[in-house]
């Protein structure tokens, strides 16, 4: 099969279908790349892609690695350093001596000769952010821990190539230049302006935009054309310098507060994911059986000791005197799982080594293959385990977020905290939020949609929002801000006053959440209802009971609005939905209370 056309198609299925399944399952989606791979290359022979891209290969790797470490570097957030500023920077300056580390292990355990153990030795250092984002989502360990371990896997990427660089260079062309000192002093030299040039192009281009010279469908597009072009540079300037240019570009422009940054940043999110896809299951079907025989019993016991004995220690010396408890330091030891960036750097450099004449360089591909698989299983497979043992994970992951303070709101919040559902309620007005403090709710003051809210709540404690303010633009843009977050299926909110599909006025699907019960129940009609005497109700329907019955018995003075099934999911009662609660399910309800019943209750909000 030599068809390029048909090939890509192979390719990004396999990809997509991987990354679906492990949705799906939960799994670590690179394990299923990986296996895919290995299908079509390997083991069945069908896709070859060295003979199908041949020179094209090496070329499409190195722009999707500078793609996805700038995506990486836009995620990163200097404010999340508030709490582990130390602990970070502790780990960053701790990556020359897991070089040291893994290349003593490497050697000695692993029988690689020295210079192939130096250079294995940097690249390990890289610990995979297209891995550890994934993780992260999936443990929903607390802030602090998964601030250090991200910070760690995309500022680490580009240091561990730049130490493989190093290696590489001295083993191969710095021993044939006239003055070690000198080639020492061009390649420090040329790597920090590279560091300063791409901070100065970041900086350049956030003025460009921010002064309106960029109209707004032309910033992805150059900011792709700039991460590209700077990378290739940075390259031409010193070897594999690219990275640490578009790593920069990525965290500088990520910090900047640019008013269009989280429509690249999902933009970039989509295409990088894409770009992981392909590349992981590229560069396993590349592996050739002969390559994979040469993983013996020292190998294994390398792989052992990366995982028991150098992580650990070296977490554990460059940690003392942090901010981090015993229990996160515990955390962090364990969690290192490599991804695609040193997979691809590892097949950069093997060739060349091989050809210096470092024979057991033909194991770089295949150690680093096998050390990406088996961190990614375990790390994968264990990470919701530790986190849950080690007290890091939130507690509660089936919370609510309801965004505006209003009686109502109050009201829901009292009835959905009293089923055992973490409840916040969220608003910029401070009086609002006061009897709902009292009423020992959980409340956050302040703007939901700011760059501050993002650092200060605890998001994985909450998978719903629920926009119940009086302004429909207010809670679209809520909407539309947050879906990225929990998902289309999980967040609503009010209806219109007057809401009609041909009304030109009325804000586009794509622009807001599903409207809560129906296009009537606009929030003056909730708020009018509420002062008249309507109360949300819960009640739990057995098998009984159902939901038909519970429709007969109350009538046409309830409204429903959401159901808790037993898992603890929440349904919310849109007008698109196929709303039927089920047994054993809790349902919220809003619905009219007899005057005998509403004196008896106080009303706190007054």
């Amino acid at each position: 099969m030599h068809d390029i056309i048909t090939a890509i198609a192979i390719v990004m299925v396999l990809g997509m279908s991987s990354q679906w399944v492990a949705w799906r399952l939960k799994v670590p989606a690179i394990v299923l790349m990986f296996l895919a791979g290995l299908f079509v290359g390997p083991i069945t022979g069908v896709f070859d892609p060295s003979m199908v891209f041949e020179d094209f290969l090496r070329p499409f790797v190195s722009i999707a690695i500078a793609i996805i470490l700038f995506e990486g570097g836009l995620s990163l957030k200097i404010q999340e350093l508030k709490e582990t500023k130390k602990a970070v920077r502790r780990m960053i300056l701790g990556a020359p001596l897991s070089w040291f580390l893994t290349a003593v292990a490497a050697h000695y355990i692993a029988g690689l000769s020295w210079p192939v153990a130096i250079l294995i030795g940097g690249i390990l250092v890289v610990t995979g952010p297209t891995v550890i984002m994934p993780l992260l989502r999936q443990a929903r360990l607390n802030t602090r821990v998964g601030s250090v371990l991200k910070w760690e896997g995309i500022v680490n990427d580009p240091i561990g190539a730049l130490f493989a660089v190093l290696a590489y260079e001295y083993f191969t062309l710095f021993r044939e230049a006239g003055s070690m000192a000198g080639s020492f002093s061009a390649f420090f030299g040329s790597t920090v302006v590279v560091l300063l040039a791409s901070y100065g192009l970041a900086r350049l281009m956030g003025w460009v935009f921010t002064k309106g010279y960029v109209p707004d469908f032309l910033k992805v597009p150059v900011i792709l054309t700039s991460v590209i072009t700077s990378y290739v540079v940075a390259n031409q300037l010193q070897h594999e310098a690219g990275l640490v240019a578009v790593t920069v570009l990525g965290v500088t422009l990520g910090n900047m507060r640019l008013a269009s940054i989280e429509e690249i940043r999902r933009f970039k999110e989509a295409v990088t994911l894409v770009f992981v896809s392909a590349v992981f299951v590229v560069l396993s079907a590349t592996l050739k059986p002969e390559q994979l025989a040469v993983l013996d019993l020292q190998s294994v016991m390398f792989i052992v000791a990366l995982l028991v004995l150098v992580r650990p220690l070296m977490v554990m010396i460059v940690t003392a005197g942090t901010e981090l408890t015993w229990q996160e330091k515990v955390m962090v030891s364990w969690i290192a799982p490599r991804g695609v960036v040193c997979v691809a750097v590892a097949g950069i450099f093997a060739p060349d080594m091989m050809a210096y004449g470092y024979e057991d360089a033909n194991k770089l591909i295949p150690l680093c293959f096998a050390v990406v698989f088996v961190t990614v299983v375990l790390h994968g497979f264990s990470i919701r385990f530790l986190g849950r043992k080690l007290d890091l994970v939130a507690k509660k992951e089936n919370g609510i977020m309801l965004v505006g303070a209003s009686p109502m709101a109050f009201d829901l919040a009292e009835v959905i905290q009293s089923r055992d559902i973490p409840v916040i309620v969220a608003d910029n007005n401070w009086n609002k939020l006061k009897p709902i403090r009292v009423a020992n709710i959980r409340t956050y003051y302040g703007e939901i949609l700011s760059e501050e809210a993002e650092h200060r709540l605890e998001f994985n404690q909450f998978s719903y929002l629920l926009a119940l303010t009086d302004s429909v633009a207010y809670n679209s843009l809520v909407c539309s801000r947050y879906v990225h977050e929990f998902g289309r299926e999980n967040i609503a909110q009010l209806a219109r006053q007057k809401e009609d599909e041909d009304d030109p006025h009325a804000y586009t699907n794509t622009l807001r959440g599903k409207t809560l019960v129906g296009e009537e129940m606009a929030f003056d009609k909730f708020g009018r209802k509420h002062a008249q005497g309507w109360r949300f109700v819960s009640s739990r329907l057995t098998e009984t009971y159902t939901y038909k019955d519970y429709l007969k018995q109350k009538g046409e003075n309830c409204i429903p609005i959401m159901a808790i099934t037993e898992t603890g999911k929440i349904i919310f009662n849109t007008k698109d939905s196929e709303y039927t609660p089920g047994r054993n399910d809790v349902l919220i309800a809003f619905m009219k209370i007899e005057p005998e019943q509403l004196a008896a209750q106080t009303d706190a909000y007054k």
